[in-house]
């Protein structure tokens, strides 16, 4: 639900996992493409290795196989890691960020309520403001984000606002 008074907008909503995910991939996006980049070359790499003689070289492709195996794990294994806490361990942060929030957004700041908490920043500690496909993400510190989805949002119109408000107040930051 989102109402708009003068430049004020008012949003009530909760964080969904999947919210949480894309927030967390995001902000690992270089381990997804570093992922990615050895998904593909562990296969040529084990081509490589298997295909070239024995001696100097044939033990330098086995170990680039090897490296680039163990480095695919590895990453593989982190964000697998990312996966399993936000979906299937119970995480108190996790769970923290998915209770039922009222936001006001004016040209002040933000505003955040829960039942037991208040989360007020201005503008200009915002260290960093960023639009997604999915969201915005409102750094507030080097670890901690507001995140606002875009699915949460009933209308375009709404939207826009948000965003004036918003692209308003970056600029002046």
């Amino acid at each position: 639900m989102m109402d708009q008074v003068d430049s004020e907008i008012r949003l009530s909503f909760s964080l969904s996992r999947r919210d949480v995910l894309i927030y967390n991939l995001y902000f690992n996006r270089s381990l997804v493409f570093l992922t990615i980049i050895l998904f593909l070359l562990l296969p040529i790499s084990i081509i490589v290795a298997v295909k070239n003689p024995v001696g100097d070289i044939g033990v330098f492709y086995m170990w680039l196989a090897i490296g680039v195996g163990l480095a695919f794990i590895i990453s593989f294994s982190s964000l697998l890691a990312i996966f399993i806490q936000v979906y299937y361990v119970k995480n108190d942060t996790v769970e923290k960020s998915m209770e039922l929030r009222n936001y006001i957004i004016n040209s002040a700041g933000i505003a955040i309520y829960t039942d037991n908490s208040r989360f007020v920043r201005s503008w200009k500690d915002m260290l960093k403001i960023i639009k997604t496909r999915n969201g915005y993400y409102l750094k507030t510190s080097d670890k901690a984000a507001v995140i606002i989805p875009f699915h949460v949002i009933d209308s375009e119109s709404k939207r826009q606002s948000l965003q004036r408000i918003i692209a308003a107040n970056k600029t002046s930051r």
